[in-house]
């Protein structure tokens, strides 16, 4: 999905096992992690990940690349490991 600065993508494995989602934009700036949180909570699925008590745990990541399209990219995963 791309809206608007934003590339998102979602991994979604079995349905109680791992979720991942990806937020990319060209907001490197001190206000990129709001904004990557709020678009995940504006987001129906990617915010029923963000609060599905299934997952023990979870990881959120930023990187930055300068060479690529967006720069910044956040990803957030969840997980209930075997």
């Amino acid at each position: 999905m791309s809206v608007a600065g934003h590339q998102l993508h979602t991994l979604q494995s079995t349905p109680h096992q791992a979720a991942q989602e990806v937020e990319a934009t060209g907001n490197t700036g001190s206000s990129a992690p709001q904004d990557a949180f709020d678009w995940w909570m504006n987001s129906t699925i990617l915010r029923n990940n963000l609060l599905n008590t299934t997952y023990t745990e979870f990881a959120i990541g930023y990187i930055y690349r300068e060479d690529s399209n967006y720069r910044g990219y956040f990803v957030a995963v969840f997980a209930l490991p075997d």
